[in-house]
């Protein structure tokens, strides 16, 4: 499973990561948040069909919706708030003290996403699993 192995996930998350600033540094934040957007209904489309095969949307959204990827859509947007600076002040790195420690958090918080899901993901897995065949018809 994609999603339970690390050496099968990081490659994709360090693609989207890499993408991501490039479009948000290049366009002051605004292509960041296309993809952002895109990345987002990506995750809410799986939430919302496993919340609705479940048959308890409430219960199946709050299980589907996983701590690391909350993590991961904090960090994306710090550094997207971040690297959206550039265009805005017009200078190449207009990055000082201040921001390297707030970009610091950010990675702090796609490092703990990654840490997180390689731990937890294959159990978590199993999990979803189960929880969907007990609670499905």
């Amino acid at each position: 499973d994609r999603e339970s192995d690390w050496r099968a996930f990081l490659p994709t998350h360090v693609l989207h990561f890499a993408i991501f600033l490039v479009l948000t540094w290049l366009s002051g934040g605004y292509l960041g948040l296309v993809l952002g957007a895109v990345l987002m209904g990506y995750m809410s489309y799986f939430v919302g069909s496993y919340a609705v095969a479940s048959g308890h949307p409430f219960t199946g959204a709050l299980a589907s919706w996983v701590p690391w990827s909350v993590l991961r859509v904090l960090a994306f947007v710090l550094f997207g708030t971040l690297f959206a600076r550039p265009l805005l002040v017009r200078r190449i790195w207009p990055f000082e003290r201040e921001e390297g420690k707030l970009m610091a958090l950010a990675a702090s918080g796609l490092l703990a996403d990654v840490l997180i899901k390689a731990f937890f993901a294959p159990g978590y897995g199993v999990f979803l699993r189960q929880m969907a065949g007990k609670l499905l018809p």
